[in-house]
């Protein structure tokens, strides 16, 4: 089974943290991280093919990570363009 996830760290005034990961014209998948000091998105290659994603190579296409969170000086947003291997913990996973 071939994947690939990301970890974004949050800050510690950081509650709850809202995000979604695209490609391009794509939603793949969204929500919201509660009570946890990391955003961490797992993709799994056959789940994006059950869902009808079957023109996305992972670790070859563009995903963009977008994610959202409010601190005690307001919102925040950190839109991370991902491809392949990355320095925010995008990695491709073997299989397994």
């Amino acid at each position: 089974m071939e994947k690939i996830s990301f970890e974004f760290p949050l800050s510690a005034s950081v509650d709850e943290a809202h995000y979604s990961l695209t490609a391009p014209g794509l939603v793949i998948e969204e929500g919201t991280v509660s009570g946890s000091s990391t955003v961490t998105v797992e993709v799994v290659r056959d789940d994006l093919y059950d869902a009808g994603f079957t023109q996305i190579i992972l670790g070859a296409d563009t995903l963009q990570l977008s994610v959202a969170y409010e601190t005690p000086d307001g919102w925040e947003a950190q839109i991370l363009n991902q491809r392949g291997f990355s320095a925010l913990g995008g990695q491709v996973v073997g299989s397994g």
